[in-house]
């Protein structure tokens, strides 16, 4: 289902079923500021956050079941008046004509002595609203989190005698023994299982279990539905713009009053098949306050007839808002929903926002434009001089002729015009059509330049081409290659030899001076170099490159200091570097076939489009490297650390990078084709379209990583550990994940086909969509994991554990399940024709319309009117 809507509605859906007939269910949720009026909801993603922190404990801030009357909630604390402790208070909350005040006293107790007593209060700035500081207890029905209720009247006596007062009660009913159920009293939404919301719940007794789509409960109230205590009810439906008022619920505002939005929520639902679109009737009918927050939430509700009992019927969604004073008709929000599905036009209108917001006046968005350019220009002129600074950093005092040529380059945005807005675009300002437009002629006309240059760059250098100078050539090399990097150095290492060769003409009272602006431009030219992907120049003749190794190799054996010098492309093939400090050292496009590297300062080295086949970085610091391009097939990183190391598109196909450390490693279409990464651990590694087929991985540790379209194909990662990581569309055929252990991972869409995953462990992952046929997953242990619409034809699951899991809609035809354990899990649609399940455990699974046919069931744990709904409706079940 997709679900089109502005930045600042969320919206929610439910299917449900109620007397044999589906629905959908539709929640549309606005944010509003409390205390102050505002023209448009506040953006959700921003208020979540703060929403979710302030809800009471295990509960959601919506069921999206449309409700019959209005209602209001409130998650808060009580405020002492003017910061000054009190014993007793009251508080007060006014929505239109509900209002309901509560009693919220310090901490007391009752005790006996040798008749029933209570303490006075002590004094408090603050007391949380919540049931635990309510009447109630262990024993009493509607509140076993409360306090102050024991239902035993012989507490003087026997059992306990002593304990805590409830902090809130009515003012005119105070709470005043232990013994009687006195009904509770709170702000914040009912548990659907106590008392004052379960009388209503409705029948579920035989009749309705025997009901192919058994639902909600026979004869149900629409009460149920309604969340708050019933003095929080407002006759109907609340219209939009009632005044509220909240008393001492804020730290420093005494009091927060205002209007609640008038607004009206507009949803269209579109059928899949017909792609006929329907409007949903909303109405707003819960009202949240989080006065902590100075947070406010308008919840609409409404529910439209399907005819699949999951919605599946429903291919689009569409939520938008407006005021009642400036109405939008239905055509209107029809474009919007096409514009948003059709894929020839959907990226021109996804990030706009203005068809489903209310219209703002002129005035409004004239100053909304102002505000935007101030905030652009302020912007502009701070880039300007940050450009200026570095250039005279870069410059010097005494490069000034040079500051242009020098100074960073401006942004590429200057030369397409107008940069694109974001905020501008949500608002409708900028047309997204015909920026695109703007675009894409202005980088023809760039391409087309650029494209004229290079021919004409071309023609110029056929004309005056000449051989090559070698003399001049090893001249510029050694001028790049000798010098030092200062800023890397200590002073000890750098002889008075160096300095007489690398600063000429220098005073000696200026070398300090000399050696530090000198080094302020070698760093800017080596993080410039390091943060190429490819190489920056052509490859230097082959008898060019062995000279300037052999200059390499005579500066290693006499022990000059190698850290940050440029050496790319010298022929190093063998070279022993064990144990060096070649920190930023440039490799680029060097022959490093065989060398060794063993526990070298790597950090921050570069070895773009280096040959390091065969070469030995074993306990290697590599923070920080780039090995992009690299070519490095059969190298050794055994124990290397490569935390943010870059690897884009390297090929590190047959290395061994045992108990190596892959921290934040950013690689894409790296290949790792047969490599061994035995122990290896990854923390955040971004690891895009990872080519490993074959790839050894046992024991590996994977946190927060991301492993996008992976090809794993053949690889192994038997008791390896991956916690949050994305493996989205990744591909695992014949893979080897034998008591793996993967922990709120994303696999969606992935591949496991032929998989060998005895004892996996697969902690509240997400599986959905993703293929396991004729997988192994004996004695797999799978808790609070989603597999809906899973494919597990022909694969075995004997003795595999999936509690508590999601199978809705899971394909499990002819599986080898005997003794599996699907206790409480949900398995609607699913279908296990065929399947061999016998001792399997479906106690108190959801199996709506799963499919038995064929399946063998003898010995398994199964409800006696599950057991007679699987018989009624399946052909040929062993039972």
């Amino acid at each position: 289902m997709k679900v089109i809507k502005p930045s600042q509605l969320s919206l929610l859906t439910r299917p449900f079923n109620q007397d044999e007939r589906s629905w959908l269910a539709v929640a549309v949720i606005g944010f509003f500021p409390l205390g102050r009026p505002s023209f448009l909801f506040l953006d959700e993603a921003e208020q979540w956050p703060a929403a979710l922190k302030a809800l009471p404990k295990h509960k959601p801030l919506d069921e999206v079941f449309p409700k019959t009357r209005g209602e209001w909630l409130l998650s808060g604390s009580a405020y002492a008046p003017e910061g000054k402790p009190v014993q007793s208070m009251d508080v007060s909350i006014r929505v239109g004509d509900v209002s309901k005040t509560l009693r919220v006293r310090g901490d007391r107790r009752w005790y006996y002595g040798p008749w029933y007593r209570q303490t006075k209060a002590l004094q408090f700035l603050s007391m949380p609203l919540t049931m635990e500081r309510a009447y109630g207890g262990p024993r009493h029905p509607a509140n076993p989190e409360g306090c102050g209720y024991t239902g035993n009247p012989l507490a003087g006596w026997i059992g306990r005698n002593e304990g805590a007062l409830p902090n809130i009660e009515r003012p005119e009913r105070p709470v005043r023994g232990h013994v009687l159920k006195g009904e509770p009293v709170g702000l914040g939404p009912l548990d659907p299982s106590k008392p004052p919301r379960r009388r209503h719940a409705g029948n579920f007794g035989r009749r309705w279990q025997e009901r192919k789509l058994a639902g909600l409960g026979l004869n149900m109230d629409p009460r149920f539905f309604q969340t708050a205590p019933a003095d929080q009810w407002a006759s109907g439906h609340w219209q939009g713009g009632e005044r509220y008022r909240l008393e001492n619920l804020h730290p420093q505002r005494s009091v927060i009053e205002g209007l609640l939005p008038d607004a009206r929520a507009r949803v269209l639902a579109r059928t899949k098949e017909t792609a006929a679109v329907r409007e949903v009737d909303m109405a707003m009918d819960t009202v949240w306050f989080f006065p902590d927050h100075l947070l406010g939430v308008a919840v609409y509700h409404g529910k439209i007839a399907v005819s699949d009992p999951d919605a599946l019927d429903v291919d689009a969604v569409l939520a938008a808002y407006e005021h009642p004073l400036a109405t939008r008709p239905l055509s209107h929000y029809l474009q919007a929903l096409a514009d948003r599905t059709d894929p020839e036009t959907a990226v021109l209108h996804a990030m706009t926002d203005a068809p489903l917001i209310p219209v703002e006046s002129a005035q409004a968005r004239a100053l909304r434009q102002k505000t935007r350019q101030a905030k652009r220009a302020a912007a502009e002129e701070a880039q300007r001089l940050r450009r200026e600074a570095q250039a005279l950093e870069l410059g010097g005092a005494a490069q000034t002729s040079q500051k242009a040529q020098a100074a960073p380059p401006a942004p590429m945005t200057a030369a397409l015009g107008e940069p694109l807005d974001l905020e501008a675009v949500r608002s409708g300002d900028i047309d997204m059509a015909a920026w695109l437009a703007h675009l894409k002629a202005k980088t023809g006309d760039m391409q087309e330049q650029a494209q004229q240059s290079a021919r004409e760059a071309l023609s110029a250098a056929a004309a005056h081409a000449q051989p090559v100078d070698m003399a001049k050539e090893k001249q510029r090399l050694y001028e790049i290659a000798s010098k030092p990097a200062w800023d890397l150095l200590d002073a000890a290492a750098v002889t008075a030899t160096d300095d007489q060769q690398y600063i000429q003409g220098v005073h000696p009272q200026d070398l300090s001076k000399a050696r530090a602006e000198f080094s302020r431009v070698q760093v800017l030219q080596r993080q410039a170099r390091r943060a190429v992907l490819k190489p920056s120049s052509p490859p230097l003749p082959p008898e060019l490159s062995a000279w300037f190794g052999g200059l390499v190799r005579h500066w290693r054996g006499s022990g000059l200091a190698l850290p940050g010098r440029d050496l790319a492309g010298a022929d190093l093939r063998g070279v022993d570097f064990s144990g060096a400090d070649l920190r930023e050292t440039i490799f680029e496009a060097c022959d490093l076939r065989g060398a060794k590297f063993r526990a070298a300062d790597l950090r921050g080295a570069s070895f773009v489009a280096a040959q390091i086949a065969q070469a030995d970085f074993s306990q290697a610091r590599m923070e920080g490297a780039n090995l992009s391009a690299c070519s490095a097939k059969g190298a050794r990183f055994v124990g290397a650390d490569l935390r943010q190391a870059w690897a884009m598109a390297a090929d590190l196909s047959e290395c061994v990078l045992d108990d190596a450390v892959l921290d934040e490693l950013l690689a894409q279409k790296l290949v790792l084709r047969g490599a061994s990464l035995l122990r290896v651990r990854a923390e955040r590694a971004l690891l895009l379209e990872l080519q490993a087929e074959g790839s050894c991985w046992d024991g590996a540790q994977l946190s927060t990583g991301n492993l996008l379209k992976a090809q794993l194909n053949g690889s192994a990662w038997r008791g390896a550990r991956l916690t949050r990581c994305v493996l989205l569309d990744a591909r695992w055929v014949r893979a080897d994940l034998s008591q793996a252990t993967l922990e709120k991972c994303l696999a969606i869409g992935a591949s496991f086909e032929h998989a060998r995953a005895r004892g996996l462990r697969s902690l509240g992952s997400g599986w959905r969509g993703s293929v396991w046929k004729d997988a192994d997953m004996s004695t797999a242990q799978c808790l609070s994991s989603d597999f809906g619409n899973v494919d597990f034809s022909g694969a075995t699951l004997q003795g595999a554990v999936f509690a508590k899991c999601v199978l809705q809609g899971a394909k499990l035809h002819e599986v080898q399940a005997r003794d599996a354990d699907f206790m409480r899990a949900l398995c609607r649609r699913a279908d296990f024709g065929g399947s061999d399940l016998q001792g399997s455990n479906f106690r108190q699974a959801a199996l709506g319309l799963a499919r038995f046919d064929g399946a063998d069931l003898r010995s398994a744990l199964l409800e006696k009117s599950a057991r007679r709904k699987i018989r009624r409706e399946n052909k040929k079940v062993a039972l």
